[in-house]
């Protein structure tokens, strides 16, 4: 009977350890990201690859990006597994997408919720007239608008801007 007892004891402070293990493990976790942040930059930089290839099917431009342009289907039609739209985007994987009349750059927006706001990549192929959030040389530009969620790229204003990689939210 005793052994019994020992042998049940034995089980009881065991699952009260793994219990404890999964608790830290919650507790400790960061926060959930609801499908963004890391991921808003991961499909920000697939987004970037896509428009690159559709500027050398292009020619070397990125006219028609969003509408296809003579032989060229538009960036929507590329397998990335992503969505873009002209619009806003509140959602994951949904990129935010607004192309410079002329062709020679776009901004692209994906939004995070953890902390709210914006990750962003401006990619310009050609000098420009004028500055485009303050930058008119060619390049690629990572930004972030903070503690703004729907994303649009037409209209989002960057808090911070690198030409490294993405700034921290």
């Amino acid at each position: 009977m005793r052994s019994f007892l020992w042998g049940a004891g034995v089980v009881v402070v065991s699952l009260t350890v793994v219990a404890l293990l999964v608790v830290l493990t919650y507790v400790t976790a960061p926060p959930p990201t609801g499908g963004r942040g890391p991921v808003a930059q991961e499909d920000l930089q697939n987004a970037l690859t896509a428009v690159r290839y559709y500027q050398t099917l292009d020619d070397g431009s990125l006219d028609g990006l969003t509408t296809g342009s003579e032989g060229v289907s538009s960036i929507q039609n590329l397998q990335t597994g992503l969505s873009y739209t002209t619009t806003a985007s509140n959602v994951a994987h949904v990129i935010s997408i607004s192309p410079g009349v002329d062709g020679s750059f776009v901004v692209m927006a994906a939004p995070e919720r953890y902390p709210a706001g914006c990750f962003g990549i401006l990619y310009m192929t050609a000098r420009q007239p004028g500055p485009v959030f303050g930058e008119a040389k060619p390049g690629t530009y990572y930004f972030v608008q903070q503690a703004v969620t729907p994303c649009d790229a037409s209209t989002v204003v960057p808090s911070a801007i690198s030409t490294s990689g993405f700034p921290n939210g």
